[in-house]
């Protein structure tokens, strides 16, 4: 028994020093931040255990109570930690909005500025392939507090005396970007729009400024019609000729079909154009006879270019030139009754046209999405079509004339919406 006790003693001691030495060590090695700071960071962090996501989801956690109880010294503690100890490849301890934030509440300007010209596309994607932050109310409650304290952030960013008048202005601007839209504070009422117009006036006032990548990607937020764009309309109207073309044709009512493609204010039009017609008088071939009142098919198929002009925003006029065919036909009953009658009219004879469209704005541009689902704006408008053309009839001597024709079509037509950087 006396054994056993001596044994008992001697062991005891080795034990408690082996369990004890660890914490002296960590008491050693991190220093106080402040006199009336009873621990450190390290040795909150050492209390908590768990899997690396944890560790983090804690640790915002305790800087979320320090933010909430203005201790901002240890904020900024928490949040280096975080950033030197935890933050790597595979994990993010803060969302990009959230960290800003954060900065601008400890003052730490220059950094701030360092971190925005960080952010770009590929800190993005690098962003995206780590590990997030457990939802948490961090970035709620910064946003509350920094709504609400807008106007005193701004005050102190301005009055940095290290700042420069560029870097003044635009921290403001950050700021006011970050809380927009918020629920209080002077400046929670900004929107995009407004938000765009500083960013607007600040580009203007510094074209060369080091964070015009940041307000052109980031905080800028506007749109624009994609430079090509594809429409389609349809149409009816009436067609007549000249000379003698309109001796032997009487005037036509068509139907037709037109595809629009846009390049900026140019568009290319592609028209098919089919009149209902009938003859007026007896047209005499040499192995049939066209009669009188027989119906007449028109083809008109048409290629031209315009350059379209908007007059304000509910009108414009496209004035354009091209090629159009002009084929005249008899029906293919008619031709059935009558094989000769095949020969009978206009073969398409190509020839020149030009003419004007006059478009008319059925309500404000809508935004939709395509069947690839990217956003479009689209647009319906009433269409008043002139044109004219000037067959040429080289291989039909006794036939002369031109066409005009007035039509009165539907027209819509899409573009793709793109970021206007």
């Amino acid at each position: 028994m006396r054994k056993s006790r001596t044994l008992c003693t001697f062991h005891r001691p080795g034990f408690f020093a082996w369990l004890i030495l660890p914490v002296f060590v960590i008491i050693l090695c991190c220093p106080l931040e402040s006199k009336g700071q009873p621990e450190s960071v390290k040795s909150q962090i050492t209390e908590q255990s768990g899997s690396r996501s944890e560790t983090i989801s804690a640790f915002r956690r305790l800087l979320l109570d320090k933010f909430l109880e203005e201790d901002f010294e240890m904020v900024r503690n928490v949040k280096n930690y975080l950033l030197n100890e935890q933050e790597d490849d595979d994990y993010a301890v803060f969302y990009v909005p959230e960290l800003f934030l954060l900065l601008f509440w400890t003052h730490e300007y220059n950094l701030l500025l360092e971190k925005v010209a960080d952010v770009d596309y590929v800190f993005l994607n690098r962003f995206a392939r780590k590990i997030k932050p457990p939802y948490d109310l961090l970035y709620l409650k910064l946003t509350e507090r920094t709504t609400a304290a807008a106007e005193t952030l701004e005050n102190i960013v301005e009055n940095d005396p290290e700042l420069q008048t560029e870097e003044k202005e635009f921290l403001v601007l950050l700021l006011r970007y970050l809380i927009a839209d918020g629920n209080e504070g002077e400046h929670s009422n900004l929107d995009q729009t407004q938000i765009n117009s500083l960013a607007e006036n600040h580009l203007e006032k510094y074209p060369e400024s080091d964070q015009e990548y940041f307000i052109r990607h980031f905080i800028r937020l506007q749109f624009k019609p994609s430079p090509w764009g594809f429409g389609v309309e349809f149409f009816s109207g009436y067609g007549f000729f000249t000379q003698t073309l309109d001796a032997q044709y009487s005037h036509n009512i068509p139907v037709g079909v037109a595809f629009d493609i846009y390049y900026h204010n140019f568009v290319f039009h592609l028209r098919n154009y089919i009149g209902f017609n009938r003859t007026r008088e007896d047209i005499i071939y040499p192995d049939a006879v066209w009669q009188r009142k027989s119906q007449v098919r028109v083809f008109l198929p048409e290629i031209s270019v315009g350059y379209g002009l908007k007059l304000n925003n509910h009108l414009a006029i496209t004035p354009f030139a091209g090629f159009m065919a002009t084929g005249i036909t008899a029906t293919e009953k008619d031709i059935e009754d009558l094989p000769a009658l095949r020969d009978a009219g206009i073969a398409f004879a190509p020839g020149i046209n030009t003419g004007f469209n006059f478009d008319i704005s059925l309500g404000q541009p809508a935004q939709g999405v395509n069947m690839y689902g990217n956003r479009t704006q689209n647009q319906l408008v009433l269409r008043i079509r002139y044109n004219w053309s000037a067959p040429f009839l080289h291989n039909y001597p006794h036939i002369n004339g031109n066409v005009h024709t007035i039509t009165l079509g539907i027209a819509s037509s899409g573009r793709r919406i793109l970021r206007d950087l």
